[in-house]
């Protein structure tokens, strides 16, 4: 009784060390016959073993194989997020493989090549999002190392309504300057024009009506007088803190087109933002010039 029991643990024994002498190649191929007989259950630790925790394959048409194998095997058995798994890492080695509808069943095709197409879908756009993360990094970058020194007319320094204010950026005072002369302008407008078109512009006024038209005219000088008051208050003011350039950021409307998004408008990476003071120029008229203002939101 002792010969035959030491004769099988001899047995055993070598049986153990062959397969533990075992080349990767060799347990792949008894993997993948395992899985053409459809012995699912053989063929999945087969594949674990050359897959994980170490890759124990140095061939990558092996190593394709193995990831491809292992998840078909894994979806005929139910297991799909575990087939999902493998056929990324087999696809991630090798996006360009098809199945052999003569090793591979329809089912199993069918799942590869919708796993293949939301791969490389993912894959699209992923590479999209890198580019365009290269493109802002390096229109950033150049808009970093811009400088641009702005220059400002001398002119606006003489228009009303606080233009050299908003030019020198002091808005608060420029909406002073711009409300007061407006209102003491547009009232001693006013008055005038009441007596234009009430009187004419050489119409006698009635005797009777003449204290109240001498205090209207009173007003009307007043109020003309504060308006040019503060208009020469301005022009002062302005011309106090009037500098001639300033700096500003860059914007991607200043790079040469060779830095631009190709086929794309100037804003499509970086888009300037809106200035915050009122822009004054001036532009001609049939009967002289008149100053406009524009203001970005």
């Amino acid at each position: 009784m002792r010969l035959p029991l030491i004769g099988l643990l001899v047995l055993l024994a070598v049986a153990v060390s062959a397969s533990a002498s075992a080349t990767p190649a060799e347990r792949l191929a008894e993997a993948r016959e395992a899985f053409r007989q459809g012995r699912y259950d053989q063929a999945i630790p087969l594949l674990t073993y050359l897959l994980y925790p170490d890759v124990r394959l140095s061939d990558r048409a092996e190593l394709v194989e193995a990831h491809i194998l292992l998840a078909v095997a894994h979806f005929e058995s139910g297991a799909r997020a575990d087939a999902r798994r493998e056929v990324e890492e087999a696809l991630f080695l090798d996006d360009t493989m098809t199945l052999d509808s003569l090793l591979f069943s329809d089912e199993a095709i069918a799942f590869f090549e919708e796993r293949k197409q939301a791969f490389q879908e993912r894959v699209q756009r992923e590479a999209e999002a890198r580019a365009l993360a290269e493109e802002r990094d390096r229109l950033r970058l150049a808009l970093e190392n811009m400088i641009v020194i702005e220059r400002k007319p001398y002119y606006i320094n003489f228009v009303p309504f606080g233009a050299g204010q908003f030019q020198n950026g002091q808005n608060k005072k420029g909406i002073f300057f711009f409300v007061s002369q407006a209102l003491f302008g547009g009232a001693s407008m006013g008055l005038w024009t009441w007596q234009v078109s009430t009187y004419g512009l050489n119409g006698a006024v009635p005797l009777d009506e003449v204290d109240r038209v001498f205090y209207v005219q009173q007003a009307q000088i007043a109020t003309g007088a504060a308006c040019i008051g503060l208009m020469v208050w301005g022009i002062i003011d302005s011309l106090i803190y009037y500098e001639s350039t300033t700096q500003r950021p860059a914007d991607e409307s200043l790079l040469p087109d060779d830095f631009k998004p190709a086929g794309s408008p100037s804003s499509h990476i970086l888009r300037r933002s809106p200035s915050s003071r009122p822009r004054f120029d001036l532009a001609p008229t049939p009967h002289g010039a008149s100053a406009v203002m524009t203001w970005e939101f």
